[in-house]
């Protein structure tokens, strides 16, 4: 934690010492403003760098990784896959897309401001460049709020009490209402506990057939016991 608190005091070291506070006095009124210098531009282009660029291809990486990891666990399981498995791999697919599309949709805002004054050499600020930094801002701030968003809705339980408590998300979103939690859900989803199954019966079936001989040997028995009439 500390060092994520140095990492950001350092990255922000340019701002402090790259702006300036001017004055300039007019008939009946001192403007006062802070102004950038002219190296700023490249620390903004090297910034949204470093925050954006470089995270969304470590992610992209990491996740492509990690569903190859998948994928190749699931071949040493056996060549057939089943659909449970097939219906698990899409949902993780969707939450990456997702997850990926919201960093790049809350970032482009501010990416787009600071292209804008990289590109053109303002000699006014725009009236929309204040209002546009503040939104680019809040998207910003907004991404790291929305992930976890991402994160609960693509679980099924989170789903569920969220729905449980807002039944209205159901018509909103079209959703089909969730199956009580107390129901047991069937375990031969995938080809391993279909095989465990398989052999639990036959390993059940295996142990009524020596108890019936047991009960069959010893009523044998009893019957060669007993006198003859």
């Amino acid at each position: 934690m500390a060092t994520v608190w140095i990492t950001s005091l350092l990255i922000s070291v340019p701002l402090l010492v790259r702006k300036h506070l001017k004055t300039r006095e007019w008939c009946d009124f001192v403007e006062i403003w802070c102004a950038e210098d002219v190296m700023l531009r490249s620390y903004w282009l090297a910034l949204i760098s470093l925050l954006v660029y470089v995270p969304v291809l470590v992610m992209i990486t990491v996740y492509a990784v990690i569903l190859f990891k998948m994928k190749t666990y699931e071949e040493r399981l056996g060549k057939e896959t089943s659909a449970a498995i097939l219906d698990h791999r899409r949902k993780i697919i969707r939450m990456l897309f997702f997850y990926l599309i919201n960093a790049a949709v809350c970032w482009l805002p501010l990416q787009i401001i600071v292209f804008y004054r990289f590109l053109y050499r303002l000699e006014r600020i725009p009236k929309w460049m204040s209002a546009g930094f503040f939104v680019g801002h809040l998207f910003v701030t907004a991404n790291s709020a929305i992930n976890p968003i991402i994160y609960g809705f693509a679980n099924k339980s989170f789903r569920t009490y969220i729905f449980k408590i807002h039944p209205k998300l159901f018509r909103i979103l079209g959703q089909r209402p969730a199956p009580s939690m107390n129901r047991v859900t069937p375990i031969n989803r995938t080809p391993l506990c279909a095989l465990y199954i398989h052999r639990s019966h036959l390993n059940e079936q295996r142990r009524k057939s020596k108890q019936l001989n047991s009960i069959s040997l010893q009523l044998a028995r009893r019957r060669s016991l007993q006198p003859d009439s």
